[in-house]
């Protein structure tokens, strides 16, 4: 995936090597080709991070395929490049309508 032009992309997680953690395979259908998403489990909670490239517009019953593939306690980080203005922002983009869909 290469969606800036100085080369730098992708997602990852910063784990403390003492840490147990279990990577989760993630085969979800439907989501754009580049939209980036990792998961893994620390004890009881499954933590995903997700990366939505800026010009990618994220169908609602694809967030909702999300949720519903996350069925135990889990904590959804990312850049979504979503804007709304109860999140803060001064307008409201089409990701920012869908994710609370």
């Amino acid at each position: 995936m290469d969606d800036r032009a100085d080369g730098y992309c992708g997602i990852a997680f910063a784990i403390r090597k003492d840490l147990l953690i279990q990577v989760i395979q993630i085969d979800i259908p439907r989501i754009p080709n580049r939209v980036q998403l990792i998961g893994i489990k620390i004890d009881n909670l499954n933590v995903y991070n997700i990366y939505i490239p800026p010009d990618i517009q994220v169908d609602y019953r694809v967030m909702r395929s999300l949720t519903s593939f996350l069925q135990r306690s889990y904590l959804f980080v990312g850049d979504m490049n979503s804007e709304k203005p109860s999140w803060g922002s001064g307008w409201l983009n089409h990701n920012g309508s869908n994710i609370e869909a």
